[in-house]
């Protein structure tokens, strides 16, 4: 599920690309499962099984809902378009999500490692703690 275009960033701050994109679509859900696991612990330590149970049940959706929508940001992040220019037969690459990304740039090397980092957290960390929490229970 994607918010990020429903919430308007594009239109809200002028150089709002796709590596921006990356970066709000994956640690926004990562801040609010922070926040997540803090009320778990705060009603664990009230003893509030009722609260305990709300806040798993939170934490299950949130994962539900952002794998899809992180997954695909990230690897399609991986996914450059090469140009050959005819005037000089130089060969450009960018973005297949957004043109006016280079991947020869500084800033888009610069991020491909926390791309990398990010699919080890969504695509490969979430399923796999998933399995563990059904594995458990």
């Amino acid at each position: 599920m994607e918010i990020v275009p429903a919430l308007g960033l594009e239109c809200a701050f002028n150089n709002f690309n796709y590596i921006n994109k990356m970066m709000v679509i994956t640690l926004t859900p990562i801040v609010l499962a922070i926040l997540l696991v803090i009320s778990f612990v705060l009603a664990s330590m009230m003893k509030n099984e009722k609260a305990k149970n709300l806040i798993s049940y939170l934490l299950l959706l949130l994962s539900y809902l952002v794998f899809v929508g992180t997954s695909t940001t990230l690897i399609f992040y991986l996914k450059c378009n090469t140009f050959i220019v005819p005037s000089d037969h130089d060969e450009q690459s960018y973005l297949y999500r957004d043109y006016s990304v280079s991947c020869n740039s500084p800033s888009y090397k610069l991020y491909l490692g926390f791309a990398y980092f990010m699919i080890c957290v969504y695509p490969i960390g979430s399923s796999d703690s998933l399995f563990f929490l059904l594995k458990i229970f």
